[in-house]
């Protein structure tokens, strides 16, 4: 399976109707009737144009994962909201540009590790008392020196 990486605008369409209850089979369909614009917005039109270049490679996408060429602070919190559900100060905190104590089962973490750009790195931390089907995450923005 070769790495298939998005936009962050376009993973945030892609999450966004995800976290809107759209299914793959669903977007799949309306990709292919071309009634996306009926649909939906003709903002998701990036969408329509990855499926109309390579519509395996699109569906392979969402069967399988993809990355994301570069993600910025404030898309990684949109990302985690849409994707895994986590919210600031409710699942995790923000100290230094750093996201803490993020809780995430071991899909969770393996569909995070996936996604993630090269400009975050991921720690894994044991905690005492935290469930064993659970692994504490810390994300940290990668320092670029000059």
């Amino acid at each position: 399976m070769k790495n298939i990486k998005l936009s962050m605008m376009e993973a945030v369409l892609l999450e966004s109707l995800r976290s809107n209850g759209v299914s793959n089979q669903e977007l799949l369909n309306n990709l292919d009737g071309r009634s996306w614009e009926e649909t939906f917005s003709t903002e998701y039109e990036a969408l329509l144009n990855i499926y109309s270049q390579d519509k395996q490679q699109f569906i392979e996408l969402l069967e399988n994962g993809y990355s994301v060429k570069f993600i910025t602070f404030n898309g990684l919190k949109n990302l985690l909201k849409m994707k895994f559900n986590k919210l600031e100060e409710q699942d995790y905190k923000i100290v230094d540009n750093t996201f803490e104590l993020l809780e995430l089962n071991p899909q969770q973490l393996s569909t995070l590790r996936q996604l993630l750009s090269i400009n975050w790195t991921v720690e894994e931390h044991e905690r005492e008392g935290l469930d064993t089907d659970s692994i504490l995450v810390k994300l940290k923005p990668v320092v670029v020196s000059e």
